[in-house]
């Protein structure tokens, strides 16, 4: 049986990669968001604040629900990129590009 290179319809609506991560250095949380946004403000022109950055730092940083969470998206027209003290991702959206271009979009933009 051959393996189907596209589904029609697509049932896919979103695809998102997450990478969480810690960091031992004392930076302020906004510092990763800076050294992200230099490299990837070309390829990701529009920047959005995410409602959770209205809490107090001290909030954010605290709770278990919260430390995790994005504060900027920054995204095109196919891709959006999260970036948080902790998390990053990257989510297809608006219709699915398939597996070999997500995956070249998921290695040029963690690569940078």
């Amino acid at each position: 049986m051959k393996i189907p290179v596209k589904i029609t319809p697509c049932p896919i609506v979103e695809a998102i990669v997450e990478i969480k991560f810690d960091y031992d250095v004392d930076l302020d949380p906004d510092a990763i968001f800076g050294i992200v946004y230099k490299e990837l403000h070309e390829k990701f022109p529009q920047t959005t604040k995410l409602p959770i950055l209205q809490l107090p730092d001290a909030v954010r940083l605290r709770d278990p629900n919260l430390i995790s969470q994005p504060h900027y998206k920054l995204s095109n027209e196919k891709f959006l990129f999260q970036i948080g003290p902790r998390v990053m991702s990257l989510n297809n959206v608006k219709g699915y590009v398939g597996w070999t271009i997500f995956y070249k979009e998921l290695i040029d933009t963690f690569s940078l």
